[in-house]
């Protein structure tokens, strides 16, 4: 399992894996993180998930919040892990 602080720079900022690529913004009405999920060979497999504690989003892919936060905003991130299953 690859296990990823997020903080701000995940405003723009992905994840690469050998598996996924995880593109991370923050959305236009500057509220919540979300990413882009892309297979390692660039097809595109989901758009726009947001970051959340609690949801599965099918692919071996979760975060957990050091605070019990369930989504990560600009107040949070800091406190986000993204775990990812190789």
């Amino acid at each position: 399992m690859i296990n990823v602080k997020l903080d701000l720079t995940y405003v723009n900022n992905s994840i690469t894996t050998s598996l996924y690529e995880l593109q991370f913004k923050y959305n236009t009405q500057n509220d919540y993180f979300y990413f882009d999920l892309y297979s390692a060979n660039g097809t595109l497999v989901r758009l726009h998930n947001k970051v959340v504690t609690g949801y599965d989003y099918g692919v071996d892919i979760s975060f957990s919040s050091s605070i019990s936060s369930s989504y990560a905003n600009k107040s949070t991130i800091t406190s986000f892990t993204a775990n990812i299953e190789e």
